[in-house]
């Protein structure tokens, strides 16, 4: 059993519409001004939360956060600025013909679009909008005769850089895989030296294309680069920069599966985590370690969770915030041996054995079913199965004993689920 999370080709998918820009002002959201600092973005996200905490205001708070990790991260905010350079006066508009979009209403769609683009010509979010819903309706001429005019109208090389990659994710998203690549490929040519813009939506697109060796080599390439041009002088920008890079290529790494090289990443990083001056930078790199770790712990990813945890241990040891997380992937990742081992374990009753897969993924993805214990005890076995072993009252008996077995021999998988193995025992 993989109980490691998978997030990429043979993972997550991409989401269909995902080239849509957001009519959402996320600068609104958090309350503050467009050209906002990192710091004040983070202070805004700050006094959201304690506006609309979480246990109370979960809606709210889910808007919060999903503006605070668009704006916290430089490569996507640059994303959302370019789709967004004329402002919110078209957002009903864009809201609707988004609604449209998403609902098939396509006529419409492209109606509302061209109507905000009579509006506001060169509105790049209408324009960037309209080319995803000409890939939809297989209308590739028009597709690119729009992205010759966006990216016509990019100011500087890194907001060409951002429009290119937008590009490609709405190809990418349209599993138009070979036509994204051989963009990127030209991008790479052109602006090189910008490569840690787009490194992981690069390696995404060779991914994708059975490329996995050059994409693990575009990381290795890239890695000497970003060692070579880095010194604790350089500023805050380039210190998140480099960090970006190297949680990227863990990431990758995951992916791609490439654990056996581990080892060559995490002593480059570490050499660069070693040559972060005390304060801001050092607080920045655990805070970013610390969400990550986190977030893998969400979808029970507990062996990359615990890498990312151990790396902020690794800056901050002191830390409580790191301490708790780092204990809590440790124990998530004994569980996964755990589970690993109760899959291959002939002498455990197979009725206990599909529980804890169940328990197991409810965590990470929702429940399966909201059916009740009575349709579980059927759910297990086939029809006259039950019957033939004696009825209910005597599955209940073997189901008993193997969680008592469970409890014994696997302990980190009854602690885990505690509650519902109890609830099982009659």
């Amino acid at each position: 059993m993989n109980t490691t999370s998978n997030t990429r080709k043979s993972g997550t998918g991409r989401g269909r519409k995902g080239g849509v820009p957001s009519a959402v002002n996320y600068y609104k959201v958090l309350g503050v001004r467009v050209n906002a600092t990192p710091r004040s973005i983070k202070q805004g996200y700050i006094a959201k939360v304690k506006e609309f905490p979480p246990e109370h205001h979960p809606e709210e708070f889910q808007h919060i956060r999903k503006a605070y990790d668009i704006l916290r991260d430089p490569a996507k905010r640059a994303e959302y600025d370019f789709t967004r350079k004329y402002g919110d006066s078209l957002d009903t508009i864009l809201s609707n013909a988004a609604e449209a979009f998403a609902t098939g209403n396509y006529p419409l769609a492209e109606e509302l679009y061209h109507k905000a683009l009579e509006l506001h010509p060169g509105h790049t979010g209408a324009g960037v909008s309209l080319s995803a819903l000409y890939l939809e309706v297989n209308k590739l001429s028009s597709f690119n005769k729009i992205w010759k005019e966006l990216e016509a109208s990019a100011a500087d090389p890194q907001e060409k850089v951002t429009a290119t990659i937008i590009k490609c994710r709405i190809l990418m998203d349209y599993d138009r895989y070979e036509k994204a690549l051989s963009v990127m490929r030209a991008l790479d040519k052109k602006y090189r030296g910008l490569r840690t813009l787009y490194i992981m939506d690069y390696a995404d697109m060779l991914h994708y294309n059975g490329h996995d060796n050059e994409a693990w080599l575009l990381f290795e390439e890239t890695a000497e680069e970003v060692n070579e041009g880095w010194n604790e002088n350089l500023g805050i920008e380039d210190a998140e920069a480099s960090l970006n890079f190297y949680i990227h290529w863990i990431m990758m790494m995951f992916h791609l599966r490439k654990m056996q090289f581990w080892n060559k990443v995490k002593q480059r990083l570490r050499a660069f985590l070693r040559s972060l001056p005390e304060g801001e930078l050092k607080e920045l790199a655990v805070e970013r370690l610390l969400e990550h770790s986190i977030e893998l712990s969400e979808s029970n990813a507990y062996k990359e969770s615990l890498i990312f945890a151990e790396l902020a241990y690794y800056i901050d040891p002191r830390n409580p915030g790191v301490l708790e997380q780092r204990r809590l992937a440790q124990e998530g990742n004994k569980l996964i041996l755990e589970i690993d081992r109760l899959v291959k374990d002939k002498q455990i009753y197979p009725g206990v054995k599909i529980k804890a897969i169940q328990f197991f993924s409810e965590e990470a993805y929702g429940d399966f079913d909201e059916g009740g214990e009575e349709g579980d005890l059927f759910d297990m076995h086939p029809p006259g199965h039950i019957d033939e072993l004696g009825g209910p009252e005597v599955m209940d008996a073997f189901m008993n004993e193997g969680i008592r077995h469970l409890k014994r021999k696997y302990p980190q998988v009854y602690k885990f689920y505690q509650e519902q193995w109890d609830k099982l025992l009659r």
